[in-house]
């Protein structure tokens, strides 16, 4: 194919203007994707940023791109645009789907309701409604949302790994259903519903490409519900859109060079560009792909797939297709039905292939290189294109014919921005500044408008003309004379106006006053040309014929629109109508078609008749009146000269007339032979329904009603077929079956009046009618006597009177109620019918089986069912047994059918054999039955029984022998065939009946006999023969009677039987010689609790030859009363006895309540021994004397005499319920003359047990836990009243201790018979304090009472065990079991408490739940950043903290951590190493003692860690590209570091020992590792990284942690060395070195004073005079890192020298004992030396102040001797104020109280006797002033008066300042907002601060007045911001917004640019990082710079690490060495040219 040679077409492509031009069509440039809504001109568009349209690297635009959407309509210029909120990525309109039925689609909402969806920047995704009027605002509503989070859910379902959303693409969105893509692999489809604010997850389901086959998509579209995705290589992959699977491939390279193409085309075509865009025809033969370097492919997918079958993974086989067109046609010679024929006979024949086979490919050569591909739209027959630059410049649009070849080219003009109409692709609009435009293909001008004047109307050709500016052109008159057939009078009009410059200028008006076409003919013949005479006459002759088809003409809504004057010169004098009637002109002229004519006379008359469509309606009236007077001939007449059809305007009168007469004459006259072809030419079928209703409505016997009576007749012709149908079938409910009826009634259109009266649907008939309807028909109306009818004649022979009945048609076809409809499948089943929905589900088909007949049945009732799988019912029903553990089951139905591995394939199944072992056994059991003479089979199932007894073994002798099983392995030898001699002679073999001899004679060990009979002592094979054989050792053993058993072996010489069949229980000869055959009594199966069979066994045995029947029943009666109360503890006898009873028909009341009271449990049974002790029974009394009568033995409720007294427990409990119950037993013992019931009563007084059973019966027979609460608190106040009586109660009563253990027992007993854990639950909490008063060893209630609270709301149950009166250890095993459960189950909160309430250790459960967290957490994305590690492990730190955790297993936790070494390990894990090794070492070290040596371990390998760790960030930094910036301090590194300093080892006090700070052991500096023969783990570039980390520890003051490093790697520190030797020779433990004479000249070091000194300030003391100080001094000078330890030692040292103590004294001391030995001094120098040293070492203020005060307090009190009453006493009272502001500020009030002794002795010692009042005064000032602040807290007017009267200025400055600070506290709570009031209270805030520093300075208060000042300043600047009109707030700042404050003052480009203060700059780095836009807001400050700063400018540069932004901004200001330096250096050059180029 010559694709070059067809790039230049033929004709120009066309670009028509369609919309004109709008306000909103500048923005061209940024759009970034334009659509139309669908079924109108509302525009949604994607707006970006102003000139930044996003373009893809691979040629089409991003759809990630972030922009603002919005909507606006082109063809509306006064209606404004809406936007919608935020920002969007995508968005789609909704198309109209018809399938929908309960979404509102587009067309039911109406074009200005459309509906959009809309992707957000966080993958969300936004549904809108815009709601559009003409010419008003679009408004765009949000209806509901779809957050990123419920997609992320939806996927995460189906993979947990999915973290976070990364893309979202919108597929298609129809009919509220929307399909999306989430992450290029996941595709989800949504529906939105009405009134809900989210929408449905409908699937979810996966495309994502297996690992072998793992292409990325780069382009995706939706076509007939199959998604599309190409990748860059080429790859074409087909999905489902409904659940993802793969449904096909396509290789576009493979195709290409598959062979089918010429050499040179496959050549030209660019294979290695990638793929970049695709699109599909919408029959889904065409696939269109394009290339990066504009080429294209095209395919033919059918072509393909007949290539490449394999492809095709969906494929299915096809429906054999008919022979011949569904719709029939008129020429069966024709293309289409010779396709249709072709295509069924499997043959191929297309005629519109455009594609050829093989494909097609093009280049696209005269696209611009700079465009990318960005629509595509194909059909069969095309491509079409649209490329796009950026800013939408160049844009060009390129049409593809297949057949061809040849390509068409538009470039727009401009910008131009494609644009798609949703639902049609074959459109190309664009949208330029000037309006839309359509480009067109193939077409001219002229074509264009010709065809739109054929096809369209000429208004449109009018509008197309007048906005692309086009004269309107020649319309030939051909067109004329078709508008004027075609009744298009816009047309004639257009012609008219075209030829406007040929005719007069009057035509114009011809046709625009529509209702006087034939006034406007006059005008027209004045003209004296004849060629316009000619033409006049032709149209003459069109109009007239015109009259007849102006009924479509669109008449105006007002009068006349015709000049008056004009009218009257053109009226006719003398007209002959004007004289008749309205009604009778109307008829007449349109009898004569002279209608103009009639509406010239009524316009005359001012009738509205004189409009055409009034006339017409009187006309209709007319037609109307006529057919009343049935005359049908001028009602036709009339109709046709108005231009109407007949037939149509007939029709509605018969529909819409509610004349019956009138619609049957109407309804007559269109079934007539001229009206019913019409009706067949029109409407096709559905005339034998019009006719089959019409027979009912005129039949004799229905003439005034029936069911057809108010039927509108066309309704039911425009039916569907079924419709039909049912309308038919419904005769039958109103008709007989006696009618006949052709077979074909339903389906073959005739004659309707003939099939009205003569034929009827009978029921005889029904098999031809489709039996899907039938079946609907009869089920929708219930008729269960024809369905019932239908099923049953499917058993009949002869010819069938129903359809065929498919099992498909009852499953789909069903319309009735369910309980009808399970009826139908019941009745089916019986017949062996089963519908597919229960043969594809098991449990429904079994229970559908048991339904219809049973499973196990006389035959199978489903012999041809197959599964999926390819099972039969037998192993599926095997298959379900097995599954559930049906034994009993299986075994019956295998017995039942007889089914073996021979007949049933499942049976043979090795897998269900090996997990259900059971199963084989089974098997092979009835395989015994099968041949009772085969003993091998006997054996096999022996060894079966064996593994099942065994799981785990295998089915062997040998492997029960090797496992110890030696006996077992003997019973199933003594089934093998041939017996144990047999096996022993094969012991050879490999057979598993066989076993090695020697393994035998080993297992036989411990039966010594047993192995000398069957293993012989003696020489092998010199040994007799035994004649003992093993049957002669089991003689003995009756059971086993070898000479009545094991006769089918030939071994066995003792038996006796004459038969060999294997032994069983119902052999007859075993049963009648050795069976003991017994009888069984009823009284046997009662026993066993079969009351039934005890029933059955009474009346055959008793009853049969019986008879005395009623005394025999009384027998029975007492026998089975008897055997119920012996039995009376087992629930199942006495339950039998009670049916028995009942089935006696004897009441069984008495039974049933004895045995109640039996049952009452072990504390009543006690009870009733103790009150039967050493009882006799009164009827032995009545003996004789004569005979001495035995002991009488203790009385049981078994015995039958107590049975037989008279109803004693029914008088116990009836007693409960009298006021005296022991006065009431005795009475009925005096009246039953019983001496038990006397007992029972004198037990009764007062005894607290029957509280206990009272409750006992009210929380477990009636719940009623209220009341039992009532009982037990009643028993508890008995239980007090004896308690307080002593042990044993007067009166004889019973004990306290027994009464207190029979309580415990019985509670325990109700507590184990509670049924449900709730009902165990409610008694706990009765239950709970009882252990108050029982002193038993029973449970302790309160502790179960509060476990039970704690399992609560868990599946965790409270155990049987704790409810027993076991031993501590088995509760606390208990316990432990029950924390574990709650362990597991993830309940960690109620598993503590459950620990805490069993004191067990509990630390065990908080390291478990950290450590699933830690899995859980490690599992994330966000695992890989620092800040969540850190975060985690500092939670864990706390719980492990607050947890009082042991410190032994918290250590193993973190330091377990440690070991897990990651495959690639990265900078964030050695940092996380090194954070667990700290945590790790802090919980050691709090182990006592603490081990050292483990804490070494762990130092020195945080050290290492530490190494490695500067090694990563060094090597991450040098290989980066560009200058990173240097590490800014962010919190995340915050957090870190703080985490770290917090528990590093320096805090560790075990490791900081004295001998560290000494030089022993210390590496010196000719000492090296490998000199020392020691291991070292560091590489010379980790030791140099150590040194330099060494030098920081030394800078931090950790002295010891360096030394210890220095001696774990054995690393030479020089500075280490100077550290510890200063401190060595300042505590004496060192010599100072031998002085060195200095040579001449050579100038002496001195200390640099430095106001950042740390340690004490070294001016404080004179310079060194002694050797040690000397060689301090030295040592300082030479010092790098450590230099302020140095000078700290110095100091120090020289502090000891001027204290007089010792340095290791000072050294030892704590800080604030020092700083008070410094204030005691002497020295008067102290104070600024003390000053000196409270900032070298930190202290606090609340330490110092307390120290000051107490100093100076003693110091007054010591030299108040000397005190002079002037200045001194000033002095003195000064200070006594200050030191009482210190202890105050300390709350020490012994201070205090000092200070007010001073004071007081200072005032009467001193003050008073020399007369200074003021001195005095002070302290009355000071008690008014606080009184005022007390009492008058808001009177500040007063508080300054008095200070002003005694002029305390302080107080006044404290009040004003104090004034002050409250209004900023004021203006800090109200939010910042500038307004007037905020700077006026500023202003007052300004003065106050100024009088308060005034106040302050003029008493001297300079501390004061200063901060007055500065908050002053601050004040000042504030407002002085605010009047800038800056709202930047620099006042009331928190601490953490004090940087961003500090930020955003304009002060950069001052102090760096103009002022080169470069140490700011370093200071900011340090705070914030510098970005592009602080430099970019410097740099426009520049134009005002002064030329000398441009050294400043060029030196800030180099702070930018933004290499493009250093360049740009270079650039921009002309600093051109600056960029020649950038594109030079190696390491910028390559990055710049990159993206100069872009």
């Amino acid at each position: 194919m010559e694709a070059a040679a067809a790039q230049r077409p033929e004709r120009s492509p066309v670009a028509v203007a369609v919309i004109p031009q709008n306000q909103n069509c500048a923005a061209v440039a940024d759009i970034r994707r334009a659509e139309f809504a669908p079924g109108g001109s509302l525009l949604g568009c994607l707006v970006g940023a102003p000139g930044r349209l996003v373009v893809g690297a691979p040629g089409r635009l991003v759809v990630g791109a972030p922009g603002r959407l919005v909507v606006w309509d082109p063809a509306d210029r006064e209606a404004p645009p809406a936007a919608a909120d935020g920002c969007c990525t995508d968005f789609s309109w909704e198309e109209e789907d018809g399938d929908e039925e309960e979404e509102v689609s587009v067309h039911s909402r109406g074009v200005s309701g459309c509906r959009l969806v809309a992707v957000g920047r966080q993958c969300d995704l936004k549904l809108l409604q815009v709601e559009a009027e003409r010419s008003t605002s679009i408004s765009l509503l949000h209806v509901a949302d779809c957050p990123a989070g419920l997609l992320q859910r939806s996927v995460q379902q189906q993979d947990h790994g999915v973290c976070e959303l990364r893309s979202l693409r919108v597929l298609s969105f129809a009919a509220g259903r929307c399909c999306v893509l989430l992450d290029d692999d996941w595709l989800l489809r949504l529906r939105w519903r009405q009134a809900e604010a989210e929408p449905q997850i409908l699937s979810c389901c996966s495309i994502r490409p297996t690992d072998g086959d793992r292409h990325s998509a780069v382009h995706h579209c939706v076509c007939r519900d199959t998604l599309f995705t190409l990748s860059s290589d080429g790859i074409i992959s087909l999905y489902d859109i409904t659940d993802g699977r793969l449904l096909a491939t396509v290789d576009l390279p493979a195709y290409l060079s598959a062979g089918l193409f010429e050499d040179d085309v496959v050549s030209t075509f660019p294979s290695s560009s990638p793929f970049c865009l695709l699109q599909v025809s919408a029959d889904l033969s065409t696939a269109v792909a394009v290339t990066e370097s504009h080429a294209a492919v095209a395919v033919d997918l059918d072509h393909y797939f007949r290539l490449y079958p394999d492809h095709l993974l969906c494929a299915a086989r096809p429906a054999l297709p008919a022979l011949g067109p569904q719709q029939q046609l008129g020429d069966q010679d024709g293309l289409s039905s010779s396709g249709c024929c072709l295509a069924a006979l499997g043959s191929t024949f297309s005629t519109d292939r455009r594609v050829p086979c093989g494909g097609a490919t093009v280049d696209f050569s005269f696209v611009p290189e700079s465009s990318a591909s960005s629509l595509l739209a194909v059909s069969d027959f095309s491509a079409l294109l649209t490329f796009v630059s950026p800013g939408n410049r160049q844009t060009t649009v390129v049409s593809w014919d297949f057949e061809s070849g040849s390509v068409s080219y538009h470039q727009a003009e401009g910008e131009a921005a494609p644009l798609q109409r949703c639902g049609e692709a074959q459109h190309r609009l664009l949208l330029k500044r000037d309006g839309v435009f359509q480009v067109l293909f193939s077409v001219s001008q002229q074509d264009l408008l010709s065809r739109l004047m054929l096809f369209g109307s000429a208004a449109t050709v009018d509008t197309v003309c007048h906005l692309n500016s086009w004269g309107r052109c020649s319309i030939p008159i051909h067109a004329l004379q078709a508008g004027l057939k075609n009744r298009q009078l816009d047309t004639v009009d257009f012609y008219l106006k075209s030829k406007e410059n040929v005719l007069n200028p009057a035509t114009t008006k011809t046709f625009s006053a529509a209702d006087q076409p034939t006034a406007s003919t006059p005008s027209l013949t004045d003209d004296e040309d004849g060629g316009v005479r000619s033409c006049v006459g032709v149209l003459d002759r069109y109009v007239t014929e015109l009259r007849s088809y102006m009924k479509r003409f669109p008449w105006p809504a007002g009068g006349d629109t015709t000049d008056s004057a004009a009218q009257t010169q053109r009226e006719e004098p003398g007209d002959e109508w004007e004289e008749l009637p309205t009604e009778e002109l109307v008829r007449q002229s349109i009898l004569t078609n002279q209608m103009p004519r009639a509406q010239a006379v009524l316009r005359r008359r001012s009738r509205p008749e004189q409009q055409l469509s009034a006339l017409r309606t009187e006309g209709l009236r007319q037609v109307f009146s006529r057919l009343q007077q049935r005359d049908l001939q001028m009602a036709d007449t009339l109709l046709v000269n108005m231009g109407f059809s007949v037939k149509k305007q007939l029709h509605s009168f018969c529909l819409y007339t509610d004349d019956k007469q009138l619609r049957e004459f109407v309804l007559a006259d269109l079934l007539l032979p001229r009206a019913v072809q019409m009706v067949r030419r029109e409407a096709g079928a559905g005339e034998e329904v019009l006719g089959e209703l019409v027979g009912p409505r005129r039949s004799d016997s229905d003439e005034d009603g029936g069911l057809w009576q108010n039927l509108r007749l066309d309704w039911v012709r425009n039916w569907d077929q079924s419709c039909q149908t049912d309308v038919l079938l419904s005769r039958l409910q109103h008709t007989g079956s006696t009618a006949a009826s052709p077979s074909d009634s339903v389906h073959r259109l005739f004659d309707a009046t003939h099939f009205l009266r003569t034929r009827v649907l009978g029921s005889a008939e029904l098999s031809s009618c489709d039996a899907a309807v039938l079946w609907r028909y009869l089920t929708a109306l219930h008729n269960q006597h024809r369905v019932i009818t239908w099923i049953q004649n499917r058993e009949t022979t002869g010819a069938p009177q129903w359809p065929e009945l498919a099992a498909e048609l009852v499953n789909d076809d069903t319309l009735c109620s369910t309980f009808m409809r399970e009826n139908i499948l019941d009745l089916l089943a019986r017949k062996g019918f089963f519908i597919p929905e229960e043969l594809a589900d098991l449990d429904k088909l079994l229970w559908r089986l048991a339904q219809g007949g049973g499973v196990m049945a006389s035959s199978p009732p489903i012999p041809l069912f197959r599964s999926p799988l390819g099972l039969d019912l037998h192993g599926l029903f095997v298959t379900f047994c097995l599954e559930r553990g049906l034994k009993y089951l299986l075994y019956s139905y295998l017995e039942h059918y007889r089914l073996t591995p021979r007949n049933c394939p499942v049976l043979t199944n090795q897998s269900l054999s090996e997990s259900q072992p059971w199963f084989e056994m089974l098997v092979k059991i009835q395989e015994i039955t099968r041949d009772l003479s085969d003993p091998a089979l006997l054996f096999q199932a022996s060894l079966t029984s064996a593994q099942v007894l065994l799981p785990g073994s295998q089915a062997s002798l040998s492997s029960l022998l090797l496992e110890g099983h030696s006996l077992l392995a003997l019973a199933a030898i003594m089934f093998a065939p041939g017996g144990i001699d047999q096996v022993l002679v094969q012991g050879s073999g490999r057979s598993g009946r066989t076993v090695d001899p020697q393994l035998l004679k080993m297992a036989l060990a411990p039966h010594s006999k047993l192995k000398a009979a069957l293993f012989p002592n003696g020489p092998r094979g010199h040994s007799p023969s035994s004649d003992v054989s093993v049957y002669h050792l089991l003689q003995s053993l009756h059971p086993l009677d070898p000479s009545r058993l094991f006769g089918w072996q030939a071994a066995n010489t003792l038996n006796s039987t004459e038969t060999s069949e294997l032994p069983h229980f119902s052999s007859p000869q075993l049963v009648n010689k050795f069976a003991l055959v017994e009888n069984l009594d009823f009284l046997y199966y009662v026993c066993h609790g079969r009351p039934s069979f005890a029933f059955a066994t009474f009346l055959v045995q008793r009853l049969s030859g019986c008879g005395d029947v009623k005394l025999l029943w009384q027998q029975a009666q007492q026998q089975v009363y008897r055997l119920a109360l012996q039995r009376f503890d087992v629930a199942s006898v006495a339950s039998a006895a009670v049916c028995f009873c009942e089935l006696l028909g004897v009441c069984s009341l008495r039974l049933r309540v004895r045995s109640l009271v039996a049952r009452f449990g072990p504390a009543l049974q006690a009870h009733l021994n103790l009150a039967f002790q050493d009882l006799q029974l009164h009827g032995q009394r009545r003996s004789s004397s004569s005979e001495t009568p035995p002991p009488p033995p203790p009385v049981s409720l078994g015995t039958e005499e107590v049975a037989g007294s008279a109803e004693l427990f029914q008088v116990l409990l009836r007693s409960q319920e009298q006021a005296s119950p022991g006065g009431f037993l005795l009475s009925e013992a005096l009246v039953q003359r019983c001496p038990t019931l006397a007992v029972l009563a004198a037990c009764q007084q007062d005894c607290p047990l029957v509280l206990v059973l009272r409750m006992f019966e009210l929380c477990c027979d009636y719940r009623n836990f209220s009341e039992a609460k009532a009982k037990l608190l009643d028993f508890q106040r008995t239980l007090v009243t004896l308690r307080s009586g002593g042990a044993v109660p007067p009166g004889g009563g019973l004990p306290l201790q027994w009464v207190e253990s029979q309580a415990s027992v019985l509670l325990l007993t109700m507590l184990q018979r509670c049924s449900s854990q709730y009902d165990l639950h409610r008694l706990l909490q009765l239950l709970a304090d009882v252990d108050k008063l029982l002193k038993s060893n029973g449970p302790d209630f309160r502790k179960l009472s509060q476990l039970s609270q704690l399992l609560q709301g868990s599946e965790v149950s409270l155990s049987p065990r704790l409810l027993q009166c076991s031993s501590p250890s088995v509760q606390q095993e208990e316990f432990q079991a029950a924390v574990d459960a709650l362990q597991a189950g993830g309940r960690y909160a109620q598993a503590r408490q459950a620990a805490l309430l069993a004191g067990l250790p509990v630390h065990h459960l908080l390291l478990s739940q950290l450590l699933q967290e830690l899995n859980s957490v490690r599992s994330k994305s966000q695992w890989r950043r620092l800040e969540t590690r850190v975060s985690f492990w500092k939670k864990c730190q706390e719980q492990l903290k607050s947890d009082a955790t042991d410190p032994g297993s918290a250590s193993r936790f973190f330091l377990t951590q440690t070991e897990a070494e990651p495959q690639t390990e990265e900078l964030p894990d050695v940092q996380e190493r090194c954070l667990l090794l700290g945590l790790a070492a802090h919980w050691l070290a709090l182990l006592s003692p603490a081990p050292v040596d483990k804490l070494q371990r762990l130092e020195k390998r945080l050290w290492v860690s530490r190494v490695r760790r500067h090694v990563l960030a060094a090597a991450m930094e040098k290989e980066s590209v560009f200058n990173l910036p240097s590490p800014a301090v962010t919190p995340e590194t915050n957090t870190y570091e703080a985490l770290a300093k917090e528990f590093s080892f320096s805090n560790i006090s075990a490791l900081n020992e004295e001998r560290w700070l000494g030089v022993d052991g210390l590496p010196g500096p000719g000492e090296q590792p490998d000199d020392l023969d020691f291991d070292s783990c560091l590489s010379p570039e980790d030791r140099r990284v150590l040194a330099s980390l060494i030098g920081q520890l030394l800078d931090d003051g950790s002295i010891h942690e360096a030394s210890r490093v220095c001696r774990y790697f054995r690393l030479y520190h020089p500075d280490v060395w100077v550290v510890l030797r200063c401190r060595g020779l300042a505590s004496g433990e060192l010599l100072p070195d031998p002085p060195e004479e200095a040579p001449e000249g050579e100038p002496r070091r001195s200390i640099t004073a430095s106001p950042s000194l740390s340690s004490l300030s070294l001016a404080a003391f004179p310079p060194p005079k002694d050797e040690v100080a000397v060689q301090l001094q030295t040592l300082l000078d030479q010092c790098r890192h450590g230099n302020n330890y140095c000078k700290q030692v110095l100091s120090l040292y020289q502090l000891s020298k001027e204290l007089h103590v010792s340095f290791s004294h000072i050294w030892g001391a704590e800080p604030r004992g020092v700083l008070e030995m410094l204030l005691q001094s002497d020295r008067p120098e102290r104070f600024r030396t003390a000053r000196a040293f409270v900032r070298a070492q930190g202290l606090l203020a609340d330490a110092v102040a307390e120290l000051v005060s107490s100093a100076v307090t003693q110091a007054l009190l010591a030299s108040a001797q000397e005190l002079q009453p002037g200045e001194d006493g000033v002095r003195v009272a000064e200070l006594l104020v200050a030191a009482h502001d210190c202890f105050s500020l300390t709350c020490n009030m012994e201070g205090i109280v000092r200070v007010l002794q001073a004071a007081r002795h200072l005032s009467h010692a001193y003050l008073a006797p020399g007369e200074h009042y003021s001195l005095m005064s002070c302290s009355l000032k000071t008690a008014l002033l606080d009184y005022i602040k007390r009492c008058l807290p808001a009177d500040s007017e007063k508080h300054n008066m008095v200070a002003l009267c005694f002029s305390m200025r302080r107080e006044i400055g404290e009040n004003h300042e104090m004034a002050a600070r409250t209004q900023l506290k004021i203006i800090e709570s109200q939010a910042w907002v500038v307004t007037p009031d905020l700077k006026s209270s500023l202003v007052k805030v300004l003065g106050l601060l100024k009088d308060a520093a005034e106040s302050f300075s003029k008493d001297s208060c300079v501390r004061q007045a200063t901060r007055c000042v500065r908050t002053a300043k601050l004040v000042a600047l504030q407002l002085h911001f605010l009047n800038q009109g800056s709202d930047v707030r620099v006042i009331n700042l928190r601490p953490e917004e004090l940087l961003s404050a500090v930020v955003t003052l304009p002060r950069c480009y001052q102090k760096v640019v103009l002022g080169g203060d470069f140490v700011y700059l370093e200071e900011l780095k340090r705070h914030r990082p510098l970005t592009s836009g602080l430099f970019e807001d410097i740099f426009k400050k520049l134009d005002a710079a002064p030329g000398s700063a441009a050294p400043n400018v060029r030196r800030l540069l180099t702070h930018c690490d933004d290499v493009y932004g250093r360049y740009r901004l270079a650039y921009q200001h002309d600093l051109y060495d600056v960029t020649k330096t950038l594109l030079q250096d190696a390491k910028t050059s390559n990055y710049l040219n990159d993206r100069l180029a872009s």
